[in-house]
């Protein structure tokens, strides 16, 4: 007995009154219709994240139809917010949803979205030693894996290169930074030894006995390094087999001891001359 019909769909209606005696009477004004907006269509871009564990994915949705403003939310309905722009988005699923003003939801038919990652970027190294502890013939081979290559490889904070090889690279231990075509990085430590180390020192000596003499002597002696050995007292300008030095006067000398693989050492000696 009710005048009011609710929940309707969409369409045409036909009124008709009926009285108590059973007289009906159509609505002169034809049929009634009842409208609805347009459903709302719904089209996603994404944006992946630019390096493993970085939140720069986005998320950019275009929607069309329904009634009023539109509103969108990226977790299923649980929140929205008025601008279709979802940036800072860490890899994962999203479900989308786009709402209007009269409350009707709609979800993205493309559910869900996945803003996936790269690999973690790895390094490696493999390291050639240099052949003495104060050359600078080492090398570093860096292997990187992950992120999105190209890769540039980088020696102790100095500039990157294309080349993943460092050469001339002296015995220590060094850090090799490795970065990708998004800037995602990986760091690596690479210790270059010395295939020979060798170690210069004074055996013995013996002082001027007279002022203004030339009797003074120095023995070297060596360890590691490659036999056979040579000596110098004048900076390598010219070098002996014998690791004894004669006849020397008063004063401070820096001896060199090189091995037959072009390493060296230095030691210096004070010889004292005995005043008058």
């Amino acid at each position: 007995n009710s005048n009011v019909f609710t929940n309707l769909p969409a369409g045409f209606y036909n009124i008709y009154v009926k009285d108590a005696s059973g007289c009906t009477v159509i609505y002169q004004g034809n049929s009634v219709v009842l409208t609805q907006p347009n459903p709302i269509s719904i089209f996603v871009n994404k944006v992946d994240a630019s390096c493993n564990g970085a939140s720069s994915g986005r998320i950019d949705i275009f929607a069309g139809g329904g009634s009023g403003n539109l509103s969108y939310s990226i977790n299923n309905g649980n929140s929205f917010q008025p601008s279709s722009i979802f940036a800072n988005l860490a890899a994962g699923s999203y479900d989308i949803v786009v709402r209007d003003a009269n409350n009707c939801s709609y979800p993205f038919q493309g559910n869900p979205v996945v803003i996936s990652q790269p690999a973690q970027v790895l390094a490696t190294t493999i390291v050639t030693p240099a052949s003495c502890s104060n050359s600078n013939n080492g090398s570093i081979q860096v292997n990187a894996i992950g992120g999105t290559s190209p890769y540039n490889y980088s020696l102790n904070n100095g500039p990157f290169f294309p080349n993943a090889t460092f050469t001339a690279v002296p015995a220590g231990t060094h850090t090799i930074l490795v970065s990708d075509v998004n800037g995602c990085t990986a760091t690596a430590t690479a210790t270059v030894g010395a295939s020979y180390v060798l170690t210069a020192s004074v055996l013995s000596q013996t002082d001027v006995s007279c002022s203004g003499g030339a009797d003074g002597t120095v023995t070297l002696t060596s360890t590691g390094g490659q036999a056979p050995f040579e000596f110098s007292k004048d900076n390598g300008s010219t070098w002996q087999p014998d690791p004894a030095f004669t006849g020397l006067a008063g004063g401070v000398y820096t001896f060199t001891v090189r091995d037959a693989n072009g390493c060296s050492d230095n030691v210096s000696a004070t010889v004292i001359e005995r005043p008058v």
